[in-house]
């Protein structure tokens, strides 16, 4: 029984011990801290309207600030709306001058759309009035010379197939002269 009472003695004795060495800094450190929230604490009237005045200060530097950076993306953004302005007239009057060169396209295609017509009709007029091809006048043979003169023709015949069959066609974006002419090629 003289054990246990002796080791809550000694126990007693330690945390005294302990608490002695720990007090004076957690006693400062409260002190400074009151301190602080007393110096915080305006001592009068003048005290509080000075920090009343920092604060407006500071308020209004911020607020100048911000107003300097939305001046600025305000100034940017009005900027980009005159070059997409400078753009757009650029645009419309690309697009007129394309609206004038398609218009000159299409009257040059039914202009040499009416010159092929009369050429045809006059080359039918022509074949009205000349007269019959050799082999066929009276006294004549069909498988005479007329024969020997058509070979350079189909000569130069087989050349042109060949090279329409070589030639490659290339994709034309919808919509474009080119693909309106080709359209209109096909149909005749």
């Amino acid at each position: 029984m003289i054990f246990p009472a002796m080791m809550f003695g000694l126990g007693f004795v330690a945390a005294a011990l302990l608490a002695w060495l720990i007090m004076p800094p957690v006693i400062r450190s409260m002190s400074r801290n009151s301190s602080k929230k007393r110096r915080k604490i305006p001592q009068n009237l003048q005290q509080a309207l000075a920090d009343k005045d920092r604060l407006r200060a500071e308020f209004a530097l911020s607020l100048r600030k911000s107003e300097r950076k939305i001046e600025k993306l305000k100034r940017r953004a009005h900027e980009q709306l005159v070059e997409i302005a400078a753009r757009d007239v650029q645009i419309g009057s690309l697009k007129k001058e394309m609206d004038k060169i398609t218009d000159l396209a299409d009257r040059r295609y039914r202009e040499r759309e009416k010159f092929r017509q009369g050429l045809e009709k006059a080359q039918n007029a022509k074949d009205m009035q000349s007269p019959p091809p050799e082999h066929e006048l009276p006294g004549q043979d069909p498988a005479g010379d007329n024969v020997h003169a058509l070979e350079p023709r189909d000569i130069d015949l087989s050349r042109v197939s060949d090279m329409s069959q070589s030639t490659r066609k290339e994709p034309v974006p919808k919509g474009s002269l080119a693909s309106r002419i080709r359209k209109l090629k096909s149909a005749e």
